[in-house]
């Protein structure tokens, strides 16, 4: 059984509660762990303290701002070893399938970690030439996906990845309010969604039921 750690904070747990947890027991899910950054940390620092609730633990890292797709826990379960990249947008160069740690996608808002992937990351992170080398990385408290695939390519170069399509999330930040993290980015959606997405109708649901709610 896998397990799942979906990282959220105080403005979006009302997503992840009535909706992003409840479709993932839909498909039956278990092991759901949440992570909230009630402290205000921000993105980097949060990322790096959720890694004391699955420590030891092999898990699928999700953010507070996607939608499953409806085989989800399908998928999940049966590529269940080593790193798997669940989601792909237009900033990702690297094709579908087995590929180098130079080809993996950004995927961050959904990609299993195994327990020792991230032990060794946080290790790494809080190393002071890790810290030095990115000073402005760190100041700006966000880049984790940067900094995840930069610590794949200088301490585990050898480490095969698996790009999976179609997707298992489509990223849908545009819907719960715009990015928490790039404040300042433009309204164009499409290139911050999946590029390999079959379920359009999965997208018209949850833009409906969030309608639904606004207008309550």
């Amino acid at each position: 059984m896998e397990n799942y750690l979906i990282h959220t904070c105080s403005k979006r747990k009302w997503y992840v509660e009535k909706y992003l947890i409840p479709s993932m027991i839909e498909q039956g899910c278990k092991n759901i762990i949440v992570y909230s950054d009630d402290t205000n940390d921000g993105n980097l620092r949060s990322f790096l303290k959720s890694y004391n609730s699955v420590k030891g633990k092999d898990a699928w890292h999700l953010q507070d701002d996607i939608i499953i797709s409806s085989n989800f826990r399908e998928m999940t379960e049966k590529y269940n070893r080593g790193i798997v990249c669940g989601f792909c947008n237009s900033f990702s160069k690297g094709q579908p399938g087995r590929t180098n740690v130079w080809n993996m996608w950004y995927s961050m808002p959904c990609i299993r970690i195994p327990a020792g992937v991230f032990t060794a990351f946080i290790d790494w992170m809080n190393e002071r030439d890790t810290q030095v080398r990115y000073r402005h990385y760190f100041e700006d408290n966000k880049h984790d996906d940067v900094f995840f695939q930069s610590f794949l390519q200088e301490r585990q170069a050898r480490a095969q990845v698996l790009n999976l399509a179609p997707n298992i999330v489509n990223h849908i930040d545009h819907l719960l309010g715009g990015s928490l993290v790039n404040k300042d980015r433009r309204q164009e959606t499409s290139y911050i969604m999946s590029k390999y997405w079959d379920e359009p109708e999965l997208l018209d649901d949850i833009e409906q039921k969030l309608k639904e709610r606004r207008a309550v």
